[in-house]
């Protein structure tokens, strides 16, 4: 498989989106890159409790249920 077609649905929106947005974000300098990467960090951090619950929810059934079916 080369290119795109080694993915499906979903992630091969995600990685021709990815690919598109490239060369602009490599032409942006560095420290505003830096920043935000450390805002996406921040957000991250501040929501770890709900991303940890959500996780276990959509990874563990709970009394016979599990967000993945």
């Amino acid at each position: 498989m080369t290119g795109l077609s080694r993915f499906s649905g979903t992630s091969c929106a995600a990685v021709a989106a990815a690919a598109e947005a490239f060369p602009a974000w490599s032409a942006t300098p560095l420290p505003k890159r830096m920043n935000y990467i450390f805002k996406i960090q921040q957000v991250m951090k501040g929501n770890l409790e709900m991303r940890a619950i959500l996780t276990c929810a959509a990874v563990s059934p709970i009394n016979g249920f599990s967000l993945l079916g």
